[in-house]
């Protein structure tokens, strides 16, 4: 499969984006604690708020991930992952399987040498 439509080549800066948007969330949250605290006012949603009234943003909604759920998200968006993994996995497994073939090797070629001499 080709890349997603937009690339991923802006995938540090959108999680970089969604890290700074968390915090000036939990930044907003807590002055509005402050100000409910010390006045008892909520922020308005009205027109010039600064707040939306329509559903949430896909970036929004990319704020209630945690930071494993953002990795999954950027690594679905690398091209064939799955095969560079596998070839990961057998690039980690090739010394053991290649030592195995090798002593399987010797044994067949003792064999051969064996019965030449009989």
């Amino acid at each position: 499969g080709g890349a997603a439509p937009g690339g991923c080549g802006g995938m540090a800066a959108v999680l970089a984006e969604i890290q700074a948007k968390r915090v000036a969330k939990a930044q907003s949250a807590a002055a509005a604690e402050s100000v409910d605290a010390t006045r008892g006012a909520r922020p308005s949603s009205g027109p010039g708020s600064g707040l939306s009234e329509c559903g949430p943003s896909d970036l929004e909604l990319a704020l209630e991930l945690t930071e494993g759920e953002q990795y999954m998200v950027a690594t679905l968006k690398v091209p064939r992952l799955g095969d560079r993994l596998r070839a990961l996995a057998f690039a980690e497994s090739f010394a053991g399987r290649a030592s195995s073939v090798a002593a399987q090797s010797r044994t067949l070629a003792l064999a051969c040498t064996s019965l030449r001499r009989s």
